[in-house]
């Protein structure tokens, strides 16, 4: 690639009948301090007026470009189409529900230096009133612990796809299966420090259950070599107590370096935890 002073950033915004949110959103994007971006709306499916929206800003914007898709097929179809469709040697993404601080992708490009030696860039985020810091570089071992990186990134297109982006079948943790497969194939993620992701505080997320187990199954089989078979009855007792501490990954991690002692360790840990919680209720009834 010749070095470009201002290369061309290629922002995509995966939406789903929510039109106001896309609105914030968007306008997030056109009040980047970097202004040499595209930006990508790719809509799965709305029924609302995102449609008419977003056609009233291709007569406005020279910049954005809009894709849709006749019936949902799911967030990971229109992040694969949106980068398929991008034009720009770097890409990121945003949610619709999500918005940028104003030097998200100044900061970002600042630092595409690092990329020669990291897979991709992250930054801190900013959820509700709370700034969460992301440790300063993730590596293989971090990622398969957990997902420390978030839910977007700063990359090359070509890397994406090189690995052929977003698995759509894979029912839940998609953005997670997919930071294994880039730091396996490209090495260590670096985080350019910035708190420039705004994620909104949401009433509606995905609770622990049957079906969290099952997803996790089938996210586990994808990356057989990294995790090991793994005791699902013990995980599923766990998870009864929908305590965060305890993840899928963190769990097979520990089984999978055979660290018994650290493994029961871990145990005693949560069924503690149980019965301290089990206490306060009593205690407060």
């Amino acid at each position: 690639m010749n070095e470009d002073i201002r290369p061309l950033v290629s922002i995509y915004v995966t939406t789903h009948n929510r039109k106001e949110k896309l609105e914030r959103a968007l306008n997030s994007c056109f009040r980047q301090s970097y202004d040499n971006i595209e930006i990508i709306i790719s809509d799965d499916g709305s029924s609302d007026n995102t449609k008419t929206f977003c056609e009233s800003l291709l007569e406005k914007k020279i910049n954005v470009k809009y894709i849709r898709s006749e019936s949902p097929k799911g967030a990971c179809h229109a992040r694969n189409v949106a980068i398929e469709a991008a034009s720009g040697y770097y890409i990121t993404g945003l949610d619709d529900d999500d918005y940028f601080k104003h030097d998200r992708i100044e900061k970002f490009v600042n630092s595409i230096d690092r990329l020669n030696d990291h897979s991709f860039l992250y930054s801190n985020y900013n959820i509700g009133k709370r700034s969460l810091t992301r440790s300063n570089r993730i590596s293989l071992k971090d990622i398969i612990y957990k997902n420390g990186i978030g839910n977007q990134i700063f990359i090359e297109k070509y890397k994406l796809e090189h690995v052929k982006g977003f698995n759509s079948k894979l029912p839940a943790w998609q953005d997670h299966e997919l930071w294994i497969r880039l730091i396996t194939e490209y090495g260590s993620a670096l985080n350019v420090g910035a708190f420039s992701y705004f994620v909104e505080e949401s009433s509606d997320s995905i609770s622990i259950s049957s079906k969290r187990i099952e997803d996790a199954s089938e996210f586990f089989s994808k990356h057989e070599e990294i995790y090991p078979e793994f005791p699902i009855e013990k995980i599923n007792y766990l998870n009864k107590h929908q305590y965060p501490m305890f993840s899928y990954p963190s769990f097979c991690y520990i089984v999978k370096d055979a660290n018994f002692n650290l493994l029961s360790r871990y145990l005693e840990i949560c069924m503690a935890r149980i019965k301290r919680d089990i206490l306060r209720k009593i205690r407060s009834s």
